[in-house]
């Protein structure tokens, strides 16, 4: 009964379904921008594919060498725009054509040189013992080897054949797809769990007759359950979407063993491609159900939603970070494997074949993952104690020093709260109870500790000839740009006759062409002059930057949004304050106080950012008209350059602010911190920082313009 009332819970709630159909949308149609972006996009290897697909592996490989031929041909005679006849036939230039044909005849060479790739890794282990014994060596790399050589053998006489199953090894590498399902096992954990700890239900929970304990394993079972059902959902639409812009597979794909699989020759499982897509789904299950009881863990240790909120989005970015930059051959490389994140990608974790050392001995990655969710499974046990109705009653009190520091734990501090000014009650709710002033001061101490000038230096021997220009252009009148550039030409012809360096008299010839262009664009526009725009250009056309302070500010604002009516929702006083005669002062001051602490956020984030910059580079300059610098040519002749940094400025405020908005209005929907910012990081941070890869519509999609 109770088991049928959680699952109810998951699939009656609306929101989280239409949450769930979303996501589905989302990952297959982020799939399919991001095929289409691809050196080779996805279309022209699909016709090529089509195309090849009755020939045998070798007819297959000597015709895409033939085709390649032709295309390189083609090019070495300077005809890459109009092609010769037939070429470019998949592709829009003679560039990509080449890359698809270099890329599929990769793929047969992976297939028609298994045996031999084989019959290396299995005689791996002799020639680094004969290395070993004539120049010497590493005793565990030879231990390493000699598990290897014997994995492999075992494969020996194994034959593959080309399937075309492109489209499966690109959905199982997709990264959205690894992230949405560590994700839905957080939301699931949050609609089950989190949101009645909130509300403050967990003790009446503790009267049931029956307890906690079995009410926390009841739960579990049904976000396990769930996270199945997602992750199956999840799978199956990322591979057939895989199949339909890559192509379908051909034969009896699914029968072939996995090192068919394109990009997975490297694995040792003796399986065919059928079963191992059987083991990705329950890999994928077992890793959902790790970090779904990480974050029941979290949420029963700590106190504050707000708390969990930072604690997991720490840890996760933690791991992330260790296992995108880590590289393999370093010596820090354990910290990139042996985290949740890696064991995530089970290409990564449970395909491709490579060995950990424990104790001086090696063992199968796969081994090695399984005993650190081992591990983790013991959370479980753990959580389940500090749910039960005796758990909680051993739970050490807090001392008095640590109550000294929490508002309303003392009588006398409670004395403090007696006071009828709604500003005041507000605000000490709003900084104090949710952390918001604690979190405003740490922000504050680190930008204020990182805040450096940026080294005003010349990226190029180019750059720093146009600077000498424009430093001289700079010194003379607007009516006199084109005499001064008569002037800059005439030097250079008398350099060319006299020099003996033809190297720097490149530089400064590309350099002179530039400044020509400016000072021809400068004739055009009345009341512009010459100006130094490096500095400014920084501030809105270093696309990293950007996406990362738009990032923290939407954190920023996310957090806020979440927290204003975090109280209310809490304690079941938001209904009281609706009907409340003082409502209209109370939501006032709640605006006032939010769009306070809006606008300290963006003055600390922005504030740094445009101190860093314009105290390296300077402010020469920022009183003439904004057209003076030519990526500005849009603006009217009566704005300045101050005037467009304040609009720039502007312009991500107002995102910052409409996030803000859609934060609180996500959190009266939903009632719950953590369910509320898990939909708003995926609603508007992961778009715009999936623009650190992709560009094009992505970046008008959601806040992103704002940002960029």
């Amino acid at each position: 009964m109770m088991f049928r009332h959680e699952w109810f819970k998951i699939w009656h709630n609306k929101k989280l379904l239409g949450f769930l159909m979303a996501l589905l949308c989302f990952n297959a149609l982020y799939f399919w921008y991001h095929s289409e972006r691809q050196t080779v996009p996805a279309h022209a290897y699909k016709a090529l594919t089509a195309d090849i697909k009755g020939l045998d592996e070798n007819e297959a490989r000597e015709k895409i060498t033939q085709m390649s031929q032709e295309v390189s041909n083609i090019m070495y005679t300077q005809m890459m725009l109009k092609g010769n006849g037939e070429y470019p036939k998949y592709c829009s230039n003679l560039f990509t054509e080449r890359e698809l044909y270099a890329l599929k005849a990769a793929e047969y060479d992976e297939v028609l040189g298994y045996p031999k790739f084989q019959k290396k890794a299995a005689g791996a282990a002799d020639e680094y013992r004969a290395i070993l014994m004539i120049l010497g060596g590493d005793e565990k790399k030879l231990k390493d080897l000699e598990k290897t050589s014997k994995e492999y053998a075992a494969l020996e006489g194994m034959t593959i054949s080309q399937t075309h199953t492109k489209g499966i090894s690109e959905a199982l590498s997709l990264p959205s797809l690894i992230f949405l399902e560590l994700l839905m096992a957080v939301l699931l954990v949050s609609v089950v769990f989190t949101k009645d700890k909130e509300q403050g239900l967990l003790r009446l929970y503790s009267s049931m007759k029956s307890g906690r304990g079995r009410m926390f394993l009841t739960r579990m079972g049904a976000i396990s359950l769930g996270c199945a059902c997602c992750n199956l959902l999840f799978l199956l639409t990322t591979i057939f979407t895989g199949c339909i812009l890559y192509g379908m597979p051909v034969g009896s794909f699914l029968v072939q063993p996995i090192q068919a699989l394109m990009g997975y020759k490297q694995s040792i499982l003796q399986i065919n491609i059928g079963a191992f897509l059987g083991l990705v789904f329950i890999w994928s299950c077992v890793i959902s159900i790790a970090v779904a009881l990480v974050t029941a863990t979290v949420s029963a240790l700590v106190s504050s939603a707000m708390k969990v909120y930072i604690i997991l989005f720490t840890f996760v970015g933690i791991e992330g970070v260790l296992y995108l930059k880590i590289d393999d051959l370093s010596y820090l490389a354990p910290f990139k494997r042996i985290n949740l994140v890696s064991f995530a990608d089970p290409g990564y974790t449970i395909a491709r074949y490579h060995n950990e050392m424990v104790f001086g001995n090696p063992v199968s990655y796969p081994l090695v993952a399984l005993g650190i969710l081992a591990l983790i499974a013991i959370l479980f046990v753990i959580v389940g104690w500090l749910l039960s109705e005796k758990g909680f009653g051993v739970i050490p009190r807090r001392g008095k020093a640590f109550r000294m520091l929490q508002f309303g734990s003392t009588e006398n501090e409670r004395s403090f709260g007696k006071h009828t000014k709604i500003a005041l009650h507000e605000s000490v709710k709003f900084f104090r109870f949710e952390k918001i002033g604690f979190l405003l001061v740490i922000v504050a101490i680190i930008l204020i500790a990182t805040a450096k000038p940026y080294q005003n230096y010349y990226s190029s021997i180019e750059e720093m000839f146009y600077q000498s220009y424009l430093y001289r252009l700079k010194e003379v009148e607007p009516e006199q740009y084109g005499d001064t550039l008569t002037m800059f030409r005439e030097e250079m012809e008398r350099e060319m006759m006299s020099s003996s360096d033809p190297s720097s008299l490149q530089y400064k010839q590309s350099a002179l062409a530039q400044i020509g262009t400016y000072i021809e664009y400068l004739q055009t526009k009345e009341g512009a002059r010459a100006v130094d725009s490096r500095g400014y250009e920084r501030l809105y056309n270093d696309r990293k930057q950007n996406i990362i302070l738009g990032v923290c500010a939407l954190l920023a604002a996310i957090l806020c949004g979440t927290a204003i009516m975090a109280v209310e929702y809490r304690t079941g006083m938001a209904g009281q304050i609706r009907i409340s005669p003082k409502r209209g002062k109370v939501y006032l001051y709640k605006g006032l106080i939010l769009l306070g602490t809006i606008a300290l956020f963006f003055g600390m984030i922005y504030g740094r950012y445009v101190y860093q910059v314009l105290k390296g580079y300077g402010t020469e300059g920022i009183s003439f008209q904004a057209n003076s610098m030519m990526d500005w040519a849009k603006y009217v002749s009566g704005i300045k350059i101050s005037g467009g940094i304040a609009i720039l400025l502007l312009k991500r405020f107002a995102g910052m602010l409409l996030c803000t908005v859609a934060a609180v209005y996500l959190t009266s929907r939903l009632k719950s911190f953590l369910l509320t910012t898990i939909v708003c990081i995926v609603a508007i941070v992961v778009p715009l920082l999936l623009c650190l890869r992709e560009g094009g519509l992505l970046e008008y999609l959601m806040a992103n313009w704002f940002f960029l």
